[in-house]
Order: C-alpha cells, then structure tokens, then sequence
C-alpha cells in the first residue's frame, strides 16, 4: 500500500478509500491475487492500444 500511494504520489489514507470505491464500482476483491492480477493484465493491454494510436 506504501509504496503504491509513493508512485501515485498520494497519502497512504488517501488510497484505501479509492481502492474500496474501485473494488466497488468493478465487483473486485483487492485480497484476491488473481482477480488483481487480471485486472492489471487487462489495464496493460488497454494502455499499450492507447500508445498505438
């Protein structure tokens, strides 16, 4: 969580409300490695289609 709101250049504090609202909005649960997984997989791919264009 650290060092997760360190590259986001935000407060620890700051983060965990963000990512209960984000487990919310997309049915996720943070705990769960492979849904976590899955879900950085799918940012990935998405950000490397936006660089193409």
């Amino acid at each position: 969580m650290s060092q997760t709101a360190a590259k986001l250049k935000i407060h620890r504090n700051t983060l965990l409300p963000r990512l209960t609202r984000l487990n919310d909005m997309l049915d996720l649960d943070n705990r769960d490695g492979v849904e976590c997984e899955k879900l950085l997989i799918a940012m990935e791919i998405e950000r490397m289609k936006n660089s193409d264009k």
